[in-house]
C-alpha cells in the first residue's frame, strides 16, 4: 500500500486503488481511509492557521474580500463553484453551502483550529437547494465534491477523491443536485466570465461542462494559478484540451498571497479591470 502511495505521487489514486482492489483487506481500506481524513483534518488546520500574520502562507482577507463583492454585486449573485473540501468559507464568512448541515455555534472557538463536529446530510433535493441559496445572503457557494465535516446522508464521510467522481456524485442527492445546478448555469447562459482559480483540470465531469460552456455558448475563462502559463498551456494540450486553452481569455501566474498581500494591489487591479470589462 505504501508503495501505492509513494511511488506514483498521487493519493487519489492509490486511494481508489485500495478501495477498489479486492487484494486489499478491510483493514487496509480502513487504514487508508482513515489517513485520507487525517490529512484532511492537517489541511483544516493549515488552511486555517493562515490567517495569522506569522503564518507562511497569509494573505489579507480583507483584501481577499474585494474579489467576493464581483460575485455580489446589486441584484446579482453569481454562484462560488468549489472543488475544495476544506472550511476556509465556513471560518471566515459563517458561510455554508444550500441545503447542508449547518455546524453548531462556537465550533471553531474563533480561531478556526478546532475539527468540525461530523454532520450528516439529509435527502436534499433540487428544490432544498434552490430554497437554500434564497436564504443565503452572499453569493450562492456550492461544494461540488462535498465537505470536510461532512457525513453522507447514509453516514460515510462525503469526500469525493479517487476515480469516477461523477459515479461517487450521483450517489449522493445533495451533490448530485449541486452537479445538475452547475450544469444548468453553464450551459444555460452565454457568453459567461468564468474565473477558474487553482483548477488542475483533472476532473473529466468538470471539464466537459466548462468546455461546452466555452465551445457551445462562447463563454471565456480568466485563470489564476502560480503555474507557468506555458507549462499550464503544454499540461492542457497533453489532457487533449485544446479547446479549453482557445477559450482562456486572461491568465494570471499569480498566488492569492500576492494577488491579496496589500490594498488593490497591481496583480488585483488588472484582474479586476479584466473581470469588469463589457464583454
Amino acid at each position: 500500500m505504501l508503495s501505492s502511495l509513494v511511488g506514483g505521487r498521487d493519493y487519489e489514486e492509490a486511494y481508489s486503488k485500495v478501495l477498489s482492489d479486492e487484494g486489499y483487506s478491510a483493514v487496509e481500506k480502513e487504514i487508508i481511509r482513515e489517513a485520507i481524513l487525517d490529512a484532511y483534518r492537517h489541511l483544516h488546520r493549515k488552511i486555517a492557521g493562515s490567517r495569522f500574520d506569522g503564518h507562511p502562507d497569509y494573505f489579507n482577507r480583507h483584501h481577499f474580500s474585494d474579489l467576493l463583492t464581483l460575485f455580489n454585486r446589486g441584484n446579482a449573485r453569481c454562484p462560488i463553484f468549489t472543488l475544495n473540501q476544506d472550511l476556509f468559507f465556513e471560518n471566515e464568512f459563517n458561510w455554508h453551502a444550500p441545503a447542508s448541515p449547518i455546524f453548531p455555534m462556537g465550533w471553531n472557538n474563533g480561531d478556526g483550529l478546532a475539527n468540525p463536529p461530523f454532520q450528516q446530510l439529509s435527502q436534499a433535493s433540487w428544490d432544498d437547494v434552490c430554497e437554500g441559496i434564497q436564504m443565503h445572503t452572499g453569493p450562492p457557494y456550492i461544494k461540488l465534491h462535498g465537505s470536510y465535516g461532512w457525513l453522507s446522508s447514509t453516514g460515510d464521510h462525503t469526500l469525493i477523491i479517487g476515480r469516477d467522481k461523477h459515479a461517487q456524485i450521483r450517489n449522493e442527492p445533495l451533490l448530485k443536485a449541486y452537479f445538475g445546478l452547475f450544469e444548468f448555469l453553464l450551459g444555460r447562459y452565454r457568453n459567461l466570465k468564468i474565473l477558474v482559480i487553482g483548477y488542475g483540470f483533472r476532473d473529466p465531469h468538470i471539464n466537459e461542462v466548462l468546455l461546452n460552456a466555452v465551445t457551445m455558448n462562447d463563454s471565456k475563462l480568466f485563470i489564476i494559478n502560480p503555474c507557468d502559463q506555458r507549462a499550464f498551456y503544454s499540461r492542457l494540450g497533453e489532457l487533449r484540451l485544446d479547446d479549453i486553452v482557445l477559450g482562456i481569455e486572461c491568465y494570471y501566474p499569480y498566488t492569492l498571497k500576492q494577488i491579496f498581500f496589500q490594498k488593490n494591489s497591481p496583480e488585483w487591479q488588472q484582474i479586476k479591470a479584466d473581470l469588469l470589462a463589457p464583454v
